[in-house]
């Protein structure tokens, strides 16, 4: 190489090691500023779900017509909150009873695959199908003598 060459690649190396310093600082900035947004945004989620239900800061009215008046509203909001609420409640309840029925009758049925010598759970596949091929049958033979749907009845 000659003196020329090496002055072009001794200037293009100290180019990309200083463009490397500033990506690098570049990129540090950034970061910080990716984790304080971040760091904002989930004080902000958790801080919505710690306010009260009236979450808008409102006056404290000192004529009494607008206090009454703020009394009735605040009493309807609640009494609809707490119809809500109930309602809620309502649902819940039959979601667990349902919850309980199904795990009733899941146990029910490993029951009757335990009883009919099913311990390991190929065991109990193949006698889930076999199961299965049993409905089947049973539904095939209650089709055969149900009548074709152009035949009237009387």
């Amino acid at each position: 190489m000659n003196r020329k060459q090496r002055q072009e690649k001794k200037k293009k190396d100290r180019e990309k090691k200083s463009k490397a310093k500033v990506m690098k600082r570049r990129g540090w900035i950034r970061k910080k500023a990716r984790e304080i947004k971040e760091e904002e945004k989930w004080q902000k989620h958790f801080q919505v779900k710690q306010m009260p239900i009236r979450n808008k800061p409102q006056e404290i009215p000192t004529e009494p017509a607008v206090t009454s008046q703020r009394k009735i509203e605040d009493a309807r909001r609640d009494q609809w909150i707490k119809k809500r609420l109930e309602h809620n409640m309502k649902i819940l309840e039959a979601l667990e009873e349902e919850a309980k029925r199904e795990e009733a009758a899941r146990a029910e049925f490993n029951e009757k695959l335990e009883a009919t010598g099913a311990k390991t759970m190929r065991e109990k596949f193949d006698t889930m199908g076999q199961f299965t091929e049993d409905i089947v049958e049973v539904e095939e033979k209650r089709d055969e003598h149900i009548l074709p749907m152009d035949t009237e009845c009387d």
